[in-house]
């Protein structure tokens, strides 16, 4: 049996799906740098996105995962980890500073660039959503996928290699 489906298994029973329900809603998982500080908030279920999140996003994401998972009741859609569907999970970029964590595909001699560094056409997706009011970007780091990262507008507009990157890798991937 494939990933998926020993998680759809786990699913079709009620218990695994409060179980995992009341799991997620008490764990709010933050990323944090050395001094403890609030770096970015991840989001591993679309049920925690959903607070987040606009809900344009959500609903996009919640069509893709049901493309990949199959039809769902909305309780166990909200319950999927996004890692094991996504290939990563979804961060909401909250400073200009967690910018750091959002890199292209490019290398340099030290590794993959920044966006906080550079502007680079090298995302898989990059994207405003929500009528601008978000920006997102994806990289594929495997072939399950990889991390998305929403960065809202006023984040965005502080840093302009955020909107140089979503029109140079428009511009690249058509």
């Amino acid at each position: 049996m494939n990933r998926r489906g020993a998680l759809r298994n786990r699913l079709d029973t009620t218990s695994a799906v409060a179980e995992r329900r009341s799991y997620w809603a008490a764990l709010h998982i933050i990323l944090r740098n050395d001094s403890g500080a609030n770096l970015m908030k991840t989001c591993n279920t679309l049920g925690e996105l959903r607070t987040l999140a606009p809900a344009s996003f959500c609903t996009r994401l919640a069509e893709l995962l049901r493309a990949i998972e199959g039809d769902l009741p909305p309780a166990d859609l909200d319950c999927l980890d996004l890692s094991a569907c996504l290939g990563g999970p979804v961060h909401i970029v909250e400073t200009a500073a967690d910018l750091g964590a959002v890199r292209t595909l490019e290398l340099d001699t030290s590794g993959r660039l920044s966006i906080l560094a550079t502007s680079s056409g090298w995302f898989d997706l990059a994207e405003w959503v929500d009528d601008g009011a978000w920006a997102l970007f994806v990289v594929i780091e495997s072939p399950d996928g990889g991390p998305q990262f929403l960065i809202p507008r006023p984040v965005a507009d502080t840093v302009p290699n955020v909107a140089a990157s979503i029109a140079m890798t428009q511009a690249r991937t058509g």
